[in-house]
């Protein structure tokens, strides 16, 4: 069991490099990470919950000469996932060939993200893998590589590449339709107040613990036929877990501190566009995280989002204290943090019977 705990081996690793300060080391680092972290989540073998339900799909989804909407449309699954696993196994491959190239993509396109907003992506993603790597990169295999088009569709909106962003966008719903979701939220994209920003995600706030604290619950009759349809009623009767106060916490902790570097620095460091685009989509996305806190499963898929645009935010506010000291002593706080949390996180999901003893591929070809 101990592998699952290899986010916080990394935290420290990345905290040494973060010190450092180099970017030929942080640029070869971040890549030997996220290969390392790409194998042991891509060679897992009947290690995690879902995975069984992912071979038995497997096994029914028929080859490319057969692929069409017919064929599939009783398949628990989004057509780009589909399609991709037909490919794979039309190949000759076995499944541990999907879960590499969705391992190695995910976290990949999310290291990439770090390092296109940070300059310590090592630190970013050893953060992200602390609150992130059972729930994400090692259960929900659809939802890791469309979460990873979703921040990549974002960052290009960041650049002003606005029909390759949404190419990106439309990409990530062929892997969980869920990204529909945050398609719709840039139709904010517009809004620059940041008063009224914070102002949303104060109501937001509220508004979702008033109806999580008023026991809000959902029983919709359906008989539609569709999987879209059907998935969207079962997450709605059946939220098959708890927002528990540490993740409104954990949800709280970027952004308040965003707000309070704000009010003790003002007239200090300049907040470039950069860190204002960030703040702004990570408030946005914990706004949104906080509207469903009565639907669990959609709270935790939207944080995913919202955590990653909050820890590049969070390493952009380190970089700007011009204290050293201050900078490494707040890293190194954050670090304890994180590495506290996934500790936690893997022990509730050792107890939960959501991860097994990990057992790999290599066992099956030795």
């Amino acid at each position: 069991m101990l592998i699952y705990y290899i986010p916080i081996y990394i935290t420290f690793i990345s905290s040494f490099i973060f010190l450092l300060n180099d970017k030929k080391i942080e640029f070869v680092a971040i890549i030997l990470i996220t290969c390392f972290v790409a194998l042991i989540s891509g060679m897992r073998l009947y290690s995690d919950i879902d995975f069984n339900g992912y071979i038995e799909l497997y096994n029914h989804t028929p080859f490319l000469v057969d692929f069409n909407l017919s064929t599939v449309e009783h398949l628990y699954g989004e057509l780009g996932y589909l399609f991709i696993t037909s490919a794979i196994k039309s190949a000759g491959a076995d499944f541990v060939v999907v879960t590499l190239l969705f391992s190695l993509l995910s976290i990949g396109l999310k290291s990439y993200f770090f390092f296109r907003f940070t300059d310590a992506a090592c630190i970013g993603l050893s953060f992200y893998l602390c609150i992130s790597f059972i729930t994400v990169e090692f259960i929900t295999l659809r939802w890791s590589i469309a979460s990873s088009l979703i921040i990549l569709g974002y960052y290009k909106l960041y650049k002003g590449h606005f029909h390759t962003a949404f190419l990106f966008l439309l990409s990530s719903v062929l892997f969980h339709y869920f990204s529909i979701a945050f398609i719709a939220l840039t139709l904010l994209m517009k809004i620059n107040n940041f008063n009224l920003i914070k102002l949303g995600f104060v109501s937001a706030f509220v508004v979702g613990l008033l109806l999580k604290v008023g026991g809000q619950s959902f029983n919709l009759a359906n008989d539609n036929s569709v999987y879209m349809v059907q998935t969207l009623f079962r997450y709605l009767n059946t939220p098959d877990s708890n927002v528990g106060l540490f993740s409104y916490l954990k949800a709280l902790f970027i952004p308040l501190l965003y707000i309070l570097y704000t009010l003790v620095k003002k007239g200090g460091a300049p907040m470039d566009y950069k860190i204002k685009f960030l703040a702004k989509w990570s408030f946005v996305f914990t706004s949104f995280a906080f509207l469903f806190a009565s639907i669990p499963i959609f709270f935790f898929r939207i944080s995913v989002i919202s955590d990653l645009f909050s820890l590049a935010l969070l390493i952009n506010i380190a970089r700007l204290e011009k204290r050293i000291e201050i900078r490494y002593l707040l890293i190194f706080i954050i670090s304890v943090f994180f590495s506290v949390w996934c500790f936690l996180d893997v022990n509730n999901n050792i107890s939960g019977q959501r991860i097994f003893e990990y057992e790999t591929w290599w066992s099956l070809y030795i």
